[in-house]
């Protein structure tokens, strides 16, 4: 999960990629409402501030919880065909706690597309 922060961070400190995405977000209909006449630069749809602030919160989601340590400590006690099965429940969990951070966000509509 540092990996996909470190990525957002990089790609967001590029000012040609933050242009990307805001074409990208336009294309999308995440553009504002009054949109900028031909004649004026155009700018970025995506807030990138708010956006920094996203990638910081993923980052510091990714860290482990007591879930997390928990698991791994019982890593050694386990079998070596179910240390993959840890693997997983470690990268779900790490999953779950990012959801509320992007509920959040509002990125997926603020309801995380009706799920929570």
């Amino acid at each position: 999960m540092e990996d996909l922060a470190e990525k957002i961070n990089s790609v967001l400190s590029d000012p040609e990629s933050v242009k990307q995405l805001g074409e990208i977000a336009q294309m999308l209909g995440f553009s504002p409402e009054n949109m900028p006449s031909g004649d004026e630069p155009q700018q970025p749809a995506p807030d990138v501030g708010a956006l920094m602030e996203l990638a910081g919160k993923l980052k510091n989601a990714s860290a482990e919880d007591d879930n997390i340590r928990f698991l791994n400590a019982l890593r050694p006690l386990l079998s070596e065909e179910k240390q993959p099965r840890l693997d997983k429940a470690v990268r779900l969990l790490k999953i779950i706690n990012l959801l509320p951070i992007i509920r959040d966000s509002g990125i997926l509509g603020g309801d995380l597309l009706g799920v929570l």
